[in-house]
């Protein structure tokens, strides 16, 4: 028998767009190079710690390693370098322990107030793209208030800029 006719069309129109996000925790930060960024869509800075009233931690430990990293010659020199190739940079607000994400949930709508009064200005300062929400908690009975934060998380930052790239 004659071998099949393969159409035209099927090898078209080709791979679907995509993209490569990049996940930079703060002490990986001066390892990153110029072909790293060229390769990715987005680098999320891991990050900044998120208290229980919804304000940034910089207490002792990993909330003031990020909180340094955060405010280093380094973090500028990356984010100049990521948009000189088009590459977006989002921060990570990180929030990993039930004592922390509990009274956050519990007060969603004031939290979630405080948080974006405190993103907000260093998404401007620094000429962020965004902000992605890395907050983990273990209780599915905060499943609801989480959900209520996380919607008037958004709301208040959209209100504040409306482009914001916005990562859960």
């Amino acid at each position: 028998a004659p071998a099949p006719v393969v159409p035209a069309t099927l090898y078209r129109p080709g791979m679907a767009p995509h993209e490569v996000w990049n996940f930079l925790p703060y002490y990986a930060l001066a390892a990153v190079t110029q072909a790293e960024l060229t390769a990715s869509s987005a680098v999320i800075f891991s990050g900044l710690c998120v208290a229980s009233n919804g304000s940034i931690d910089t207490s002792a430990g990993e909330c003031a390693n990020d909180s340094a990293a955060f405010n280093s010659p380094s973090f500028s020199s990356l984010l100049a370098s990521a948009h000189q190739v088009g590459t977006h940079v989002l921060l990570s607000l990180n929030a990993f322990s039930d004592a922390t994400i509990a009274p956050l949930v519990e007060k969603a709508a004031s939290t979630a107030a405080t948080l974006s009064q405190s993103v907000l200005p260093l998404v401007r300062a620094d000429g962020l793209d965004g902000i992605n929400i890395d907050i983990e908690g273990s209780n599915p009975v905060e499943a609801a208030g989480f959900a209520k934060f996380v919607r008037d998380f958004a709301h208040d930052l959209r209100v504040g800029d409306p482009t914001i790239e916005l990562v859960l």
